[in-house]
């Protein structure tokens, strides 16, 4: 009986051990899915920031482009009426 008590005695320690290395496992892999899960979510928000948000240089471009049409719209009218006038 006596034998069956250090036995089990044995068993249970050898189970306290194995519990708590699991245990520190868990919080081991716990910590890095976190951190993954993080870093995944940064780096989505990083890219749809770049993709939604229009750029300084694009959108001066356009307004450039814009201006400049405007500018060539407003010559090609005065070069009309200076050719309306010489007639």
């Amino acid at each position: 009986m006596a034998e069956h008590l250090e036995q089990l005695t044995k068993i249970f320690k050898e189970l306290s051990l194995l519990a708590e290395k699991q245990k520190r496992n868990m919080q081991v892999y716990q910590k890095k899915a976190l951190q993954l899960t993080i870093a995944y979510l940064v780096f989505q928000a990083i890219a749809f920031i770049s993709i939604t948000k229009q750029a300084y240089y694009s959108s001066s471009v356009g307004y450039q482009l814009d201006l400049n049409l405007m500018e060539q719209e407003i010559v090609s009218k005065q070069i009309r009426e200076a050719e309306r006038c010489i007639k």
